[in-house]
Order: structure tokens, then sequence, then C-alpha cells
């Protein structure tokens, strides 16, 4: 899980600073950025119910 969170942080930075320096594309960034980030929390989420850890369950039920 610690790989996971760390590549997740890598791409939100990365992410933040792209649509810093391009506002025009920010909402195609977004998606584009969020989609793959939500699926590999997705798969996650499996795991996380399955150690009962409820901030994992929590973060599944919203989405």
């Amino acid at each position: 899980h610690v790989v996971t969170a760390r590549v997740v942080v890598i791409i939100v930075a990365a992410a933040m600073v792209v649509i810093a320096t391009t506002p025009v594309r920010s909402m195609t960034v977004v998606i584009l950025t969020v989609t793959p980030v939500t699926t590999l929390l997705r798969g996650e989420c499996i795991e996380l119910e399955t150690l009962g850890e409820s901030g994992g369950e929590a973060f599944c039920d919203r989405g």
C-alpha cells in the first residue's frame, strides 16, 4: 500500500503542476488523472476492506 500511496501522490502533484501551467486544459487533465487513480484506489479498496480499515471502507462507499 505504501508504494501505491507514493504513486498517487506523485500523479496528483504532477497533475496540479500541469493544471497550474495550463488552465485551459484543466478539465481534461483532471479527468485523465482522476480516472486511473480512482481505478487504482478501487482495486486497493478490496484489500483495505479485507484488512478491516474503516478509512478504506469509507472511501470505497463514496465511489
